[in-house]
């Protein structure tokens, strides 16, 4: 075992192919991306391994490929350099590529906007080079283990759908009020929405909310499941102060704003997400284009990306139109309104009531007539308390999933390591 410049172990061509002059046909195309494509003429017949030396979320990806094939002007080509002297298993070096991804990544690329893989660097950095039947016998060794690994990561993504699932069926036991027993001492929710509907009422004549159009009852066909005796069916529209959307249109940024311009994308599991590329505002665009949210606002994206969720905590935010918002009045637990719009329950009346475009879009109206399940005040904290122990289970087991996958992947580095040690 030696360690030697992989331009001295193998020939590098840059492929030629731009993937916007792919053409379908019935030869491999080979990109950066994970996926495979088809050309309808091949630029080699061999045995090679294509190095993705650019485009920033792949670099350093490596391909195996023997036949008839065309690679992308974004990857490099390996051909064995000198067979007799330095003969190659391509299955072999195809592991030990992927292994030393981030390494040669790291020690190759040069640029920050656009980073990509210098090929004089990358010809230069020095790999391991085995004997030929090393090679082969360690190649058997690891396709062994990644078979092992294989088998193992489709067990751990079935526990993680199964997991998926649970968290479905905990919510939807909760929406239909059979997750936590009924209190006959509680109040009947009914008397929590005529609290709610006197309270709207002083506050429409105190000018502090606006008049809004009647809501139409709930018929029979809206409801899809029936309640506990106490609950009662309500739209989101008439336990809330005020629903609205976002801005319609672009806000003048800011490189140095203290305020920020987030859209349905920036709601992450109940939290507002500011991304390096969350775009900034100054206080005069934020005091123009500002809502007013408090304590009990509930933001939910219904353009594209359906049900993101997230609850106001006071960030210097302006909204945009893929975003909604709404106040619920006292009395409605937020977190419980965030467990029904996380559950199927609401995703399906999303996806019902979006708009036949490209892009689905709930409209606020929809939002408005969305029938809310209520129970009373005190069964609302016990439904999300029951809600909030079971997930944090799940995460524990979420968690030990993570865990496993890990050790699946450290299984197969530690044989590669193994090699390189010439153990």
């Amino acid at each position: 075992m030696t360690s030697l410049p992989i331009g001295q172990l193998f020939n590098i061509e840059k492929g030629v192919l731009q993937s916007s002059k792919c053409e379908p046909g019935e030869y491999h195309f080979l990109t950066a991306g994970e996926e495979w494509k088809t050309h309808k003429t091949y630029s080699h017949e061999c045995e090679a391994l294509v190095f993705a030396a650019a485009a920033s979320g792949s670099l350093g990806r490596t391909h195996y490929v023997n036949g008839k094939f065309t690679a992308s002007d974004l990857c490099f080509i390996l051909t064995p350099k000198d067979e007799i002297q330095y003969p190659i298993d391509f299955n072999f070096y195809h592991f030990v590529f992927n292994s030393l991804r981030k390494l040669i990544v790291t020690a190759t690329t040069r640029g920050s906007s656009k980073p990509s893989i210098n090929i004089t660097n990358f010809s230069s950095y020095p790999i391991q080079y085995f004997d030929i039947v090393l090679q082969r016998e360690w190649t058997k060794k690891l396709y062994n283990v990644r078979e092992l690994n294989n088998n193992f990561s489709s067990e751990l993504s079935h526990q993680e759908s199964l997991l998926t699932q649970l968290r479905q069926a905990i919510l939807r036991e909760a929406v239909q009020g059979k997750l936590v027993p009924q209190n006959s001492d509680d109040e009947p929710a009914f008397e929590l929405l005529n609290r709610i509907k006197t309270e709207k009422e002083r506050l429409l004549a105190q000018g502090n909310i606006r008049k809004e159009k009647p809501l139409t009852p709930i018929t029979a066909e809206e409801m899809p499941f029936g309640l506990p005796r106490g609950w009662v069916w309500c739209r989101l529209g008439e336990i809330v102060s005020v629903l609205g959307d976002g801005l319609h249109g672009t806000p003048q940024y800011t490189t140095d704003g203290e305020y920020y311009f987030i859209n349905g994308n920036n709601l992450i599991n109940g939290k507002i997400e500011i991304k390096f590329n969350t775009k900034r505002v100054s206080v005069i665009e934020y005091e123009k284009y500002k809502k007013d949210m408090n304590a009990n606002s509930v933001l939910v994206s219904i353009n594209g990306t359906l049900g993101n969720l997230a609850f106001f905590q006071n960030e210097k935010i302006i909204l945009g139109k893929s975003a909604c918002y709404f106040n619920l009045m006292e009395g409605v637990n937020k977190h419980y309104v965030g467990y029904i719009i996380k559950s199927e329950y609401f995703l399906k009346y999303a996806v019902d009531v979006a708009s036949e475009t490209t892009i689905k879009n709930v409209s606020l109206k929809s939002m408005r007539y969305l029938p809310i399940p209520m129970p009373s005040m005190a069964e609302q904290q016990r439904i999300v308390n029951k809600i909030n122990f079971l997930f944090a289970t799940c995460d524990l087991l979420e968690k030990r999933i993570e865990e496993n996958a890990q050790r699946s992947e450290l299984l197969l580095q530690a044989v590669l390591k193994e090699a390189f040690e010439g153990k």
